[in-house]
């Protein structure tokens, strides 16, 4: 009797610790229903339907920027990212801060923001769209690199642009590119993996062209560097 009592409690122990390590794993998460993302910036996360909602001022935290939070994440908890909402009073956005989110699908940016750093919103693969606030003034190196978007407008308050922006290293470039911007400063390498189209196909604004540009005064500086 004794001896089926010691191998019971035996067991009950075990299935104790298994139980409090399933606890302590969960607490663990990078991931939770509310927190801070940058000094002055926080998040709400809704588990049911993936949709990630970042309210305050400034910026979010991002890679190599003295703080991290969402670039730091593991895999699993990014994969549970499916939409991702920025609120107005954000102006800037991380160097690799959603890097790694694949399954986001959607993402609303807010008017205000200045400032997409490198490497943002790379290989967000399901990311098929982007539509930028007017008052955008950096799109930096890889800052959509790998994900799935095909077109792009770029507005005219934008100062600083990288080619490698956007494009695949496989799959789906980009097909079609708006630039409205007439004082915007090019950088970084174009091949083939960012366009799929050539320059005999460009034209001003509205005119169905692949590439369109807003440039009546000046061509800007290294526009064609890398045809």
């Amino acid at each position: 009797m004794k001896k089926a009592l010691s191998i019971l409690l035996s067991l009950l122990m075990a299935f104790s610790a298994v139980q409090l390590g399933t606890v302590s794993a969960f607490a663990e998460s990078a991931l939770q229903a509310s927190g801070q993302c940058g000094n002055n910036a926080n998040y709400t996360f809704d588990f049911d339907t993936g949709a990630l909602v970042i309210s305050g001022t400034g910026a979010v935290w991002g890679i190599n920027e003295g703080k991290d939070y969402f670039g730091g994440m593991s895999s699993g908890d990014k994969n549970k990212i499916k939409a991702i909402t920025i609120n107005e009073g954000i102006t800037e956005i991380g160097q690799n801060a959603f890097e790694g989110a694949q399954y986001t699908e959607n993402l609303t940016l807010p008017s205000g923001l200045k400032t997409i750093k490198s490497k943002a919103f790379y290989n967000c693969f399901a990311l098929n769209s982007v539509s930028f606030p007017t008052s955008l003034e950096t799109i930096d190196s890889q800052a959509f690199y790998n994900d799935n978007i095909t077109q792009i407008d770029i507005p005219e308050n934008v100062k600083t642009f990288w080619w490698n922006a956007f494009g695949r290293n496989v799959g789906n470039a980009l097909e079609k590119a708006v630039f409205r911007c007439e004082n915007v400063q090019f950088y970084g390498f174009l091949s083939g993996d960012e366009f799929e189209s050539t320059m005999a196909t460009a034209g001003p604004v509205g005119g169905g062209y692949d590439y369109e540009f807003s440039w009546s005064k000046k061509i800007p500086d290294n526009a064609f560097s890398f045809v």
